[in-house]
């Protein structure tokens, strides 16, 4: 995000970061077992990192 702002620690509880040995897209999370994400953020294995401030390291 270009000229964003850091929110709140645990502020955006539906944000997600999508991983696959790195962050590559973000998503929202719309229901228990759903997230939201662009079309290109697509790959056959996907973590999903959920409740987490800091994405550089291991939170939740």
């Amino acid at each position: 995000i270009v000229g964003g702002y850091e929110c709140q620690k645990h502020s955006q509880a539906h944000q997600v970061s999508l991983n696959s040995g790195y962050h590559f897209c973000g998503g929202s999370l719309v229901s228990k077992d759903w997230v939201v994400s662009a079309a290109h953020c697509y790959k056959s294995r996907i973590e999903v990192r959920l409740g987490e401030h800091n994405i550089q390291v291991t939170e939740g």
